[in-house]
């Protein structure tokens, strides 16, 4: 920033801080004060290069670090959809007795045995 440009904001703002003072300005004492002291309001404020600003921004971006999550979530449902099912045993028994077990006492007694990856 030039010379010519803070010096003109100084004159800006002391008419605002006249404003004030006098009460006829739109924005209150608390107000300016808050302005004053910001961390923001530094009249030696360094420039911001290009570069330095696209590396606060990407720091700084909650939307980013989601989208980085999502990357590595897709990328694990990538690997675990290229990998088979685990395998199932079954075992069954339909029209079994319970009183004896035996399969001989009826006739549709049948053990099943099955093995299946879907």
């Amino acid at each position: 920033m030039s010379d010519v440009q803070r010096s003109s904001g100084n004159k800006h703002f002391l008419k605002w801080v006249a404003a004030i003072r006098r009460g006829s300005g739109p924005l209150s004492l608390p107000v300016m004060l808050m302005m004053v002291f910001s961390p923001y309001a530094s009249a030696s404020a360094v420039s911001l290069s290009l570069q330095s600003a696209e590396a606060i921004a990407l720091r700084q971006n909650p939307g980013l670090g989601a989208l980085t999550q999502k990357i590595a979530e897709l990328r694990h449902k990538a690997v675990a959809v290229a990998q088979l099912p685990d395998p199932h045993l079954a075992l069954g028994a339909a029209n079994l007795p319970l009183n004896s077990f035996s399969m001989n006492q009826q006739q549709m007694s049948m053990l099943s045995v099955g093995l299946s990856q879907m």
